[in-house]
Parts: structure tokens; C-alpha cells; sequence
């Protein structure tokens, strides 16, 4: 199953003009760190296509990177949680930059606590655009899964 998603992620990340909705977060428990670090790779247009409606303005990290980088920042904090033991961590965004036609995009939550109930929402670009997915590799020492998210099913649980 990783193996199938994988390539649908490598296959829609090569089309210049997507058809697919699609994007792509590792989220790795540093255990050194004690948190979730996270990196988000999302299309730029799709995001750029956000901000033209939502803001009514077009921004791109090329024409205001602060402007650009402050709605991706309101964005991932509205739309990418992370909840230990049902308790919503606090995010902390740490910046992003463009490769080709990818934003990337990384930030973290600080853990307090053992991990005992973790669940992660990610719902980034699912109200803009309807067939948008969201797949998440998790990493918790030696494990690791991916994981689908969409509409419907936009959180995941690890007990």
C-alpha cells in the first residue's frame, strides 16, 4: 500500500499541470527534540490559488515572501494539528521555500507528554478545493506508516 501511494505521489508531483489534488507531509517524532517535526509539500499554485480567493490578492513567495510566507503560516495553523492525550499542541512555524513548482514548507509541535494518544488533522486546502488529499509519513522511533487523508476522513489516529 506505501509502495502504491508512494508512486501516485512521485507520478502527480512530475505533472506540471496536476490534475491531482495532492500533498505530502512527514511528520517525524523527534525523540531527542521531544517534538513533531513536520514538512509539507504542497503545489504552489494550489496555494497561490487559495490566497487569490480567499485574500483576494495573488501572492507569491517571488512577488512578497513575507506576505507569502505570513497566509502559509495562518494557513498550516488552521488546517495542520497535531493532538497528544486530546490536548492540541501548540505549532510553531518555522519557515518555507519553493522548489520548481513545490512550496515547502516546515514547522513543529513541541510534546510534553508520553505518547500514549496521538491524533494529527490535516485538513490543508480541503475547503478550497474539493478533491484535494493529504497524505501523511509518520514516524514514531521505529515506526512508520503513510497515511490518506481527505474530506472525509481528515485525521489520523496512533495509539
Amino acid at each position: 500500500m506505501k509502495f502504491i501511494i508512494s508512486i501516485y505521489l512521485i507520478i502527480s508531483l512530475l505533472i506540471l499541470d496536476h490534475q491531482y489534488y495532492i500533498s505530502a507531509t512527514k511528520v517525524v517524532f523527534s525523540k531527542k527534540n521531544n517534538s513533531f517535526e513536520c514538512t509539507a509539500r504542497i503545489f504552489s499554485d494550489d496555494l497561490e490559488s487559495l490566497f487569490k480567493e480567499e485574500y483576494k490578492d495573488f501572492y507569491t513567495k517571488e512577488s512578497d515572501e513575507i506576505k507569502f510566507d505570513s497566509l502559509i503560516k495562518i494557513h498550516i495553523f488552521r488546517n495542520f494539528n497535531v493532538f497528544l492525550n486530546e490536548v492540541r499542541l501548540k505549532q510553531f512555524f518555522i519557515g518555507s521555500e519553493i522548489i520548481d513548482d513545490l512550496v515547502i514548507t516546515y514547522f513543529e509541535f513541541p510534546a510534553n507528554d508520553s505518547l500514549v494518544n496521538i491524533k494529527i488533522e490535516n485538513t490543508v486546502l480541503m475547503d478550497h478545493i474539493s478533491e484535494q488529499k493529504n497524505i501523511i509519513h509518520l514516524e514514531i522511533e521505529d515506526f512508520k506508516k503513510s497515511y490518506l487523508l481527505s474530506r472525509q476522513k481528515p485525521i489520523l489516529t496512533y495509539n
